[in-house]
């Protein structure tokens, strides 16, 4: 399915070029679970055109909305996690250039003085 706005007139378009000069021709379509939101528009269509419709497009046609809500639902997470990754790329490096604080210093010269601690002292904000 394309995926630009206004995709079911390129979708008839493009099923329509199989078949071009009052000749008849054979397209086949492959629908992934969340272009099955569109079956409601593909539903009629086809039956607009005398096409014989699918028993399975039909099904879909009549869950069109459940469709459309895991698309939807599925591009909210994906933009949550660009944003969450977005952020937590930005506080590393937020953590890299910032100056260190006093507390850095302190423990900066405790590990200089004492190399053998091998334990992690931790980082102050």
């Amino acid at each position: 399915m394309p995926s630009a706005r206004g995709c079911i007139s390129e979708y008839v378009h493009r099923i329509g070029r199989t078949g071009s000069a009052g000749k008849k021709g054979f397209a086949l379509t492959f629908l992934e679970e969340v272009d099955l939101r569109y079956a409601r528009e593909i539903y009629d269509m086809l039956e607009a055109s005398g096409q014989t419709v699918p028993s399975w497009l039909k099904e879909a046609a009549s869950n069109w909305k459940r469709y459309k809500n895991m698309f939807l639902q599925k591009k909210r997470d994906a933009e949550r996690a660009a944003w969450e990754a977005h952020q937590q790329a930005a506080e590393a490096e937020k953590a890299k250039t910032r100056p260190p604080s006093r507390a850095d210093e302190f423990l900066a010269k405790v590990r200089e003085a004492y190399p053998s601690i091998t334990l992690p002292l931790p980082r102050y904000n």
